[in-house]
Formats: structure tokens, C-alpha cells, sequence
């Protein structure tokens, strides 16, 4: 078997049909662990057949046993650097959950609980955002990172009482 291997990627090298036979190999895999991914199945497979055809030069034949393994590895690190990818681009940025919120709270005239409240005054006070997180971690004696993490919790909560 390891012996297919080599001839696979060394024919896989020279010409597209070729190629063709050895993704026909480990093709299937891709498939079934797109299925398992949160994402467009046909696009994730497209981008492990590329990173297969970019990963053929790197093959090291002297080891045959590893080829398989190597270019699977290779296809699903790619596919999981795709759903990262989506993932950062559809995930809000903390400054623009800040001001998203805030901007709704003016828009629709909800009114703010608890520490929002206390975000919502420091905003009118102050005419911005911007150096609320020490002012009330100041206030309530704890640190900022404590008052970063309370306020993402605030505003998650928050968002998911409005999508109800």
C-alpha cells in the first residue's frame, strides 16, 4: 500500500489526471469531515484539493507510510483556517457590540438594567464610550478585565433578551 502512495503522488505531480486519481483516494475523508464542519461542504472540500496540490511538492517519498496522513493533514488544516475565517468575519468586534447596543438603546428607547445602566450613564456623562471600563472597575474596586468580562456578560444576556 505504501508503495501505491509514492506512485500516486509522483504521478499526481506531473499531470492533472493523475491528481485526479489521488484526491479519488482521499477525497471521501474530505468529505465526510466537511459534513462535520459548520460550513459550505463543496467549498470546504475545493480548498483541501488545493492545499493537496500545494502540499505535493512537500511530500517527502522516503516515507511512505506518512504520504496519506501528510496530505490529509494538510486538506484539513486548510479547512478548518476557511471556518476560522468565517467564523472572525461574521463575530462582532467588542468595540462595535459596544457601540451597536448603546446606538440601539438611543434608536428604540430601551431601557438599561444593572450594569448597562451604569455603562448607559457614564456615556451621557461623558459624550463616549471610551474609558468606561476603568471609570466604573474603579468605582466598584475591581479590575478591569473583570469589568471587561462582566460587561460582555451584560451585553450578551442583553442581546439574547432582544432576539427573543
Amino acid at each position: 500500500m505504501p508503495d501505491e502512495w509514492i506512485q500516486l503522488v509522483r504521478k499526481a505531480k506531473d499531470s492533472d489526471r493523475d491528481f485526479e486519481a489521488l484526491i479519488s483516494k482521499i477525497e471521501p475523508v474530505f468529505l465526510v469531515v466537511a459534513g462535520h464542519m459548520n460550513g459550505d461542504i463543496s467549498e470546504l472540500v475545493q480548498v483541501a484539493r488545493i492545499a493537496v496540490w500545494n502540499a505535493l511538492p512537500k511530500v517527502k517519498l522516503s516515507k511512505p507510510a506518512t504520504i496519506r496522513g501528510f496530505l490529509l493533514v494538510a486538506g484539513f488544516n486548510k479547512m478548518k483556517d476557511v471556518i476560522r475565517s468565517e467564523r472572525r468575519k461574521r463575530t462582532i468586534s467588542c468595540d462595535d457590540v459596544d457601540e451597536t447596543v448603546f446606538a440601539y438603546d438611543v434608536c428604540s428607547n430601551i431601557k438599561f438594567k444593572g450594569l448597562l445602566q451604569e455603562y448607559n450613564k457614564y456615556i451621557i456623562q461623558n459624550g463616549r464610550f471610551c474609558g468606561a471600563h476603568k471609570c466604573l472597575a474603579k468605582k466598584k474596586g475591581i479590575s478591569i478585565w473583570t469589568m471587561r468580562r462582566k460587561f460582555h456578560q451584560a451585553v450578551k444576556l442583553f442581546l439574547e433578551e432582544l432576539n427573543q
